[in-house]
């Protein structure tokens, strides 16, 4: 790959695929670990980039004028023809490129629990004509491009559980796993935001015939369905290994942050899986009606949400 004209040296870097080129932006320095920042400049934010075109093996320099300040942690997604750079660390905001035009569009402001969103935990979608951002926090806002303006999704009382993004759509759909006791059913939840309606949408997963355990395994989101494999439990423990110390940080800088400071080595008490099961859930209104009954019932309510359960669930959810 030829470096002439490239962008400068560093890691960190966002990069998307434009359809001809390859769009690469931000990052730092030269230091490969943020967090090992020994060398004066290391982990400095890097601005710029560049497009690489594997046709002729050739760099062209992306506009400054407009651009995004510098930063690492930015997520980069194609939107149509052009390239969004959206968030980073300590920064809630981006811009889309044109690559045709040389040009940047800086976005307004977000709404303010995206604003409020300093970390770079979140998650960008781009899904027909808009932009959906997620933060840690599970607060989200949609971005219709065609409209330029944001509007903020109402927060959501989603199930509690711990948060799994293996594998599933690009962040589009979160698995919520519930947490179980030991052997407990793999049990959980789908939650989604549909950017048409800029609303929360949660998928209830049914205990009947569910995997061991969500915890372990691959997860996936394929063509609609969840698909599960090699899910078992295993309590995973971590002892104290100090017959192999590392030579680490904190108290050496410049060195590798050993976390915790204590070596340790990972444990893992149970078989694998071997199981499996796939599922095409259902999403509804996260404010939707979700109850407990003991037979096959439906009816609708004021809001517009019908209702649905059978026998083997003892189990009603809620649907458009």
């Amino acid at each position: 790959m030829s470096r002439t004209n490239a962008p400068s040296g560093r890691s960190w870097a966002g990069g998307v695929w434009t359809g001809t080129r390859l769009a690469v932006w931000g990052g730092i320095g030269t230091q490969s670990n943020p967090y090992q920042c020994g060398q004066t400049g290391a982990c400095t934010p890097t601005g710029g980039g560049g497009l690489y075109d594997p046709a002729t093996d050739s760099w062209t320099a992306m506009s400054a004028a407009g651009a995004p300040v510098a930063r690492r942690g930015a997520a980069m997604k194609r939107v149509g023809d052009a390239v969004l750079v959206w968030g980073g660390v300590n920064h809630p905001d981006g811009a889309l490129y044109d690559p045709a035009a040389d040009r940047w569009r800086t976005l307004p402001p977000p709404p303010d629990a995206i604003a409020g969103a300093r970390l770079d935990d979140f998650s960008v979608v781009v899904d027909a004509g808009t932009i959906v951002i997620v933060t840690n926090q599970r607060r989200a806002a949609v971005f219709d491009i065609a409209a330029w303006g944001w509007t903020a999704v109402p927060d959501a009382e989603l199930p509690p559980g711990l948060k799994d993004l293996r594998g599933l759509d690009g962040d589009r759909v979160q698995l919520i796993v519930a947490r179980k006791q030991p052997g407990a059913l793999g049990v959980g939840s789908l939650a989604r935001v549909n950017a048409a309606a800029a609303r929360w949408e949660i998928a209830p997963l049914p205990p009947a015939r569910a995997p061991t355990s969500l915890e372990t395994g691959i997860v996936a989101w394929v063509e609609g369905q969840l698909i599960v494999w090699g899910a078992r439990y295993q309590e995973v423990r971590y002892v104290a290994d100090r017959d192999h110390p590392k030579d680490c940080g904190p108290r050496r800088p410049g060195y590798p942050i050993c976390d915790p400071a204590v070596p340790v080595r990972e444990v893992r008490i149970g078989p694998a899986g071997l199981e499996g099961g796939r599922l095409r859930p259902v999403f509804v209104p996260h404010d939707c009606v979700e109850a407990t009954v003991a037979g096959p019932v439906s009816s609708f309510d004021d809001r517009g949400c019908s209702t649905y359960g059978d026998r083997s669930s003892s189990r009603v959810v809620a649907t458009k």
